[in-house]
Formats: structure tokens, C-alpha cells, sequence
């Protein structure tokens, strides 16, 4: 086994042991999937997160300090019922600090029960809907910029699949989970050495070193 991938720990649950064995266990892939949820403290008490705002970027920043080119991914709602426009623009902000190369977003739709249902000051839907494009708008422009920064590098790729668009390409992840399209016959579980060339959408395209 070469990489190991850590997928969405649970933000409560990370001790500074646990951060210095990702640190050293050169196979732990160096992208984690981190759930935000919320950048506001006491919405993030009102989820029942255990954690808070500052809590939550102190990981990030220890995460960052360990291991120097770490990435992430996270999962963001908006819209809990009593989110203010101030606590709403602190999510944002979370977001800005964490530069992820991806991000899960979504408005909060009432479920039966759970204790949100019956939670005064529900956000009405054309609100919800307006935070969540703007913050889609946001981070896609986040994404847009650390991806470009990522270009003209060579990364080793796991192939995962043969290309549904053009058969004589292969797809396959970056240690940072990055998409990658590229010219060759490899076998799927292959791991090879590709420079990265170009952008399309969220995708690169590269070539064989």
C-alpha cells in the first residue's frame, strides 16, 4: 500500500498524537477531508458540533504547520435556523482561511426528528437559496485560484479509470485528489509520474513523465 486516505475524521476527534502520525507516516495522503460545517461558534453549538470557530481553525493551522503542503476538502452549510448575516459571512471567512480544493455545500432542509425542526427563526427558502449561491460563487473562485497555483508541477497519479471521453486516456488522482486526464494505456491501480499541463474545469490535463 502506498497511500492511505484519511476521509472526513471528525474535527473534535483530532489530537496533536494524531496529527504528528500524519505528519510521519509518509503514506497518509496529504489531502484530508475536514467537515467545517459552520464558521460561527454558536451555530456550530446549536449542531451539536462539539467544536468551535477557534478550535476549529487552530487544527487547520496545526494541520498546516506540521505538514507544509497539506490540502483540503470540507463540507459547508448554510441557512440553520437563527443564522444571522453576521454568522453566515464568518463561514466565509472560514472558507477564505482554508483555501480547499473542494467544497461540499449545501442550504439546511428540516428533518424530521432531529431537534432543528422544531428550532425557532427558520431561514425562509429564497434566503437559504441567496447564501448558498454566493457562497458557491465564492468558493469556486477559490478553487479556481489553487488549482491554478497547482499547474506546471509533477505529481504522481493513481490511475483510476480509462477516460469516458477520449478511450486513449486514462483518469486518475493526485495524492491531493486532484482529477488528472492524460494520453496513455496504463493499467487502472497504476501509479505514475505526470506533469501537470493544463486546466479544464476542475480537471488536469497532463502528460507521462
Amino acid at each position: 500500500i502506498q497511500w492511505i486516505r484519511f476521509e472526513s475524521p471528525h474535527p473534535k476527534d483530532f489530537t496533536d498524537e494524531l496529527i504528528e502520525v500524519i505528519k510521519e507516516e509518509k503514506k497518509i495522503a496529504r489531502h484530508l477531508h475536514i467537515p467545517m460545517q459552520s464558521g460561527s461558534s454558536r451555530i456550530l453549538s446549536l449542531m451539536n458540533r462539539k467544536y468551535s470557530r477557534e478550535q476549529f481553525q487552530l487544527l487547520i493551522e496545526k494541520l498546516r504547520t506540521a505538514v507544509s503542503d497539506i490540502t483540503f476538502s470540507t463540507d459547508v452549510m448554510v441557512g440553520f435556523p437563527s443564522e444571522t448575516e453576521e454568522e453566515y459571512q464568518e463561514t466565509l471567512s472560514m472558507l477564505g482561511m482554508m483555501r480547499c480544493l473542494e467544497a461540499f455545500m449545501y442550504y439546511f432542509n428540516p428533518r424530521e426528528g432531529t431537534k432543528a425542526v422544531d428550532m425557532d427563526q427558520q431561514i425562509v427558502e429564497e434566503e437559504k437559496s441567496r447564501r448558498l449561491s454566493a457562497l458557491i460563487e465564492y468558493q469556486h473562485g477559490i478553487i479556481a485560484e489553487e488549482k491554478q497555483k497547482r499547474l506546471d508541477r509533477q505529481a504522481v497519479v493513481l490511475v483510476t479509470q480509462i477516460s469516458k471521453h477520449d478511450t486513449s486516456c486514462m483518469l486518475g488522482r493526485t495524492e491531493h485528489n486532484e482529477m488528472v486526464v492524460f494520453p496513455s494505456t496504463a493499467k487502472i491501480g497504476t501509479m505514475l509520474v505526470v506533469e501537470l499541463q493544463e486546466l479544464a474545469g476542475n480537471t488536469y490535463k497532463g502528460r507521462v513523465v
